[in-house]
C-alpha cells in the first residue's frame, strides 16, 4: 500500500500528472506536507483521517488538490452554502476540468464525479440511498469538528467508509479538532495525519500577526449558567447585551481601533448584533448586522457591501465563523464571552488571513476571553480532550496594563441594569516569534530541550529540516526541505509539546541568568572556548553546545570520504576527529 496516493494518482489522473498537477498551482509547502502525511497514512492502513489547520491556510485547497490527484468519485461534505459554494470555487481554480455536480435542495448532479452536497440533504434516506449507488472512494468532510453528529455518522457507515476497506479514503479537514461540547471525533477519525497550529503558521508568515487590547469591565458573569461547555446563550445576552456595554465598545474602538478598515464584531444573539450595530451608526460608524434568519439576498448583498467598503463594521452572531473568508479583515471585536476555545479560536481566526495592505490584525476583547482561552500549540487529541502545552506558561496573556479613565454608564432602558465600569485596558501578546534559546550551529539551529530531548533545524537543499530527538528516539517533523521560519514554528510547537512541566529551554529561564558552574568553566577552557569573566550559566550553555555541535569541516569530510566512511549530514567536527583519530 505504500505510496498509493501517488500511484493512483499516475494511474488514473488522465490530464496530468502529480508533478504538473502541483506546478500548475505551486501549493504551499505545508499543503504539500499534509498532502504528503495523507499518503502515507493511507498506504499505513488510516483510512480515516483528520487534518487540523488553523483558519485562513488553504484547507480547501488541500482537498481540492487530493481530489485531484485521486481523480476518483469525490463526495464532499459541507453544512452551510457558504462553504458548498466555497469548494466549487476552489475545485474550479484548481481543477478547472473536473465534472462538479451540487447536491442540496432541489439540485441533485449525483452523476458528477466529484459531488458536493450539503449534510442535511445528503444525510437524508433518500439521497443517501441514492448516493450509496454512486460508489464513492474518496469522502471529504470540510468543517469536520461537526462529524461527531448522528447525520454525519450515518453517512459515513451507509457510504462504507467505516468498513476500513483499503481502496476508499475518508478526509476531514477542521481548525478545530476540540470541541466545546468535550465529545471526542475518535468515533469518526482514526488518526489526525497532520496538524498546525495558528503561532507556527504565523511564525511562518502565513497568517497575519494578531496584537490585542483587552478592555476589563466589572460584568459580573458568575451566576449564568453553562450548557454543552459555554454560556446559555439567553442568559448571556440579558447580561452584556446592555446600552452601557455596547456603548463601552464604541468607546474603546474609537480609542484604538477607528483608523481599523474592516472590523467584525461577534455578538451573543440575533439581538445583540442588531443593537451592537445600531449604537456604531449613531455614532457614524457604517455598520451592519448579518445573522442566519436574513434574507438570503439581503445578506448576500451586506457581505458584498462590506467588501466594497460601504461598511466599516460587520456585527453577526455565529454566522461568520465558519466559511467567511473576507482577507482584509484587520480587527475583532470580541463583544460575547465564551468559555469554549474552539469558538474563540474560529473567532479569532477569522482576522489571521493575510492580505497585501494589511500589517496585523487588532483583537478588541470586552469579555475576558483572552485570559480564559489561549491560542498557543494545543496537543489535538480525538477523544475530545483539549491539553494546553505550556499550562500556565503559555505564549499569550497580558504583556502591559494601560491605565485608562475610570467611567460608569447607565441604562435607561433598564432601571435595574448594573452600572458598567472600565478601571483599565490592557495590551495581550498573543505570540512571543520565539521564546526558545536556540543555538547557531554553522548554517542550522539547535535547541536543547534538557533531559535527553532536543531539536534540530538543519539547513539541506535550499531549505531546513526539522529532526526531534527524545531519549535516543529521532523523529523527522518535515519530509522536505521547509522555510526557516516555518521550520522554526514546527521545530517550536514539538517543543512546547515535550516541556508541559518545564520551561528549561526558556530564553528566560531562571537558571540561565545563574554564574557559571565550574563544570561549564572547565569544558570551556579545555575547549579553547573565549569567554568573559562572569560568564552566566545561559551564554556557557550555548557556547559550548555551538562548540560541541560544530558541523564538521570540507576537508574532515573530505577525509573521510576517501577512506570509504559513510558521512551523515549531521556529521559533527569533534564527531570527525573522533573518526579520523580512530583511523590513524
Amino acid at each position: 500500500m505504500k505510496n498509493k496516493l501517488k500511484e493512483k494518482s499516475y494511474r488514473s489522473c488522465s490530464t496530468h500528472s502529480t508533478k504538473e498537477v502541483l506546478e500548475m498551482l505551486t501549493p504551499r509547502e505545508y499543503q504539500l506536507e499534509a498532502l504528503e502525511a495523507i499518503n502515507d497514512c493511507w498506504a499505513n492502513g488510516i483510512t480515516r483521517q483528520l487534518v487540523s489547520l488553523p483558519t485562513g491556510v488553504g484547507k480547501t485547497i488541500i482537498f481540492a488538490l487530493l481530489a485531484k490527484l485521486l481523480n476518483t468519485k469525490t463526495l464532499i461534505i459541507a453544512h452551510t452554502e457558504e462553504l458548498i459554494n466555497q469548494a466549487k470555487e476552489k475545485l474550479e481554480i484548481v481543477w478547472p476540468e473536473a465534472d462538479v455536480g451540487i447536491v442540496k435542495a432541489g439540485a441533485n448532479e449525483m452523476d458528477s464525479q466529484v459531488v458536493i452536497a450539503s449534510v442535511q440533504t445528503a444525510s437524508r434516506m433518500k439521497r443517501l440511498g441514492e448516493l450509496k449507488q454512486k460508489g464513492f472512494d474518496l469522502l471529504i468532510i470540510d468543517e469536520a469538528h461537526h462529524a461527531a453528529a448522528a447525520s454525519y455518522k450515518r453517512l459515513v457507515r451507509e457510504l462504507g467508509f467505516f468498513d476500513d476497506n483499503s481502496s476508499k479514503l475518508l478526509v476531514g479537514v477542521t481548525a478545530t479538532p476540540k470541541r466545546g461540547d468535550g465529545i471526542g471525533l475518535g468515533s469518526i477519525f482514526q488518526e489526525i495525519v497532520f496538524e498546525r497550529s495558528i503561532s507556527t503558521m504565523i511564525r511562518g508568515r502565513y497568517l497575519s500577526p494578531l496584537v490585542g487590547k483587552q478592555v476589563h469591565t466589572k460584568v459580573d458573569l458568575g451566576g449564568i449558567g453553562v450548557r454543552a461547555g459555554d454560556f446559555i446563550t439567553s442568559e448571556l445576552a440579558r447580561a452584556v447585551n446592555t446600552r452601557g456595554r455596547n456603548q463601552l465598545i464604541i468607546d474603546n474602538y474609537t480609542a484604538y481601533a477607528e483608523d481599523r478598515k474592516k472590523t467584525l464584531a461577534f455578538c451573543v444573539d440575533v439581538q445583540h448584533a442588531k443593537d451592537l450595530a445600531e449604537t456604531f451608526n449613531e455614532h457614524g460608524i457604517a455598520a451592519k448586522a448579518v445573522y442566519g434568519d436574513m434574507d438570503k439576498e439581503e445578506r448576500a448583498q451586506s457581505l458584498q457591501d462590506f467588501k466594497d467598503g460601504k461598511y466599516q463594521i460587520l456585527t453577526n452572531c455565529l454566522l461568520l465563523t465558519e466559511g467567511f473568508d473576507e482577507r482584509a479583515i484587520d480587527c475583532v471585536i470580541m463583544s460575547r464571552p465564551t468559555k469554549s476555545a474552539s469558538l474563540f479560536t474560529q473567532m479569532i481566526g477569522r482576522g489571521t488571513r493575510t492580505f497585501p495592505t494589511k500589517k496585523d490584525c487588532l483583537v478588541l476583547d470586552f469579555c475576558d476571553n483572552a485570559t480564559r482561552n489561549d491560542l498557543c500549540t494545543y496537543k489535538n487529541t480525538l477523544d475530545g480532550a483539549i491539553t494546553p502545552l505550556f499550562a500556565a506558561e503559555c505564549d499569550i496573556g497580558i504583556a502591559e496594563g494601560v491605565e485608562s479613565p475610570k467611567h460608569e454608564i447607565s441604562d435607561s432602558r433598564n432601571q435595574n441594569e448594573l452600572q458598567v465600569c472600565q478601571d483599565r485596558v490592557e495590551d495581550i501578546e498573543f505570540f512571543e516569534m520565539s521564546y526558545f534559546a536556540w543555538a547557531p550551529v554553522g548554517d542550522s539551529w539547535h535547541l536543547n530541550l534538557g533531559m535527553k530531548r532536543d531539536i534540530w533545524v538543519r539547513q539541506i537543499n535550499g531549505g531546513f529540516l526539522v529532526v526531534a530527538q527524545s531519549d535516543g528516539d529521532i523523529t523527522q517533523l518535515s519530509n522536505r526541505p521547509l522555510p526557516l521560519d516555518y521550520a522554526l514554528g514546527v521545530a517550536e510547537d514539538w517543543s512546547r509539546r515535550q516541556t508541559t512541566k518545564s520551561a528549561w529551554a526558556r530564553k528566560d529561564a531562571s537558571w540561565r541568568s545563574l554564574p557559571a558552574s565550574q563544570k561549564q568553566l572547565d569544558s570551556l577552557s579545555k575547549m579553547g572556548i573565549q569567554f568573559s569573566h562572569g560568564i552566566t550559566k545561559g551564554d556557557a550553555a550555548q557556547l559550548l553546545d555551538k562548540k560541541l555541535n560544530d558541523p564538521a569541516t570540507d576537508k574532515q569530510r573530505y577525509f573521510l570520504k576517501r577512506r570509504g566512511v559513510k558521512i551523515t549530514h549531521n556529521l559533527t567536527k569533534i564527531g570527525a576527529c573522533k573518526l579520523i583519530s580512530n583511523l590513524k
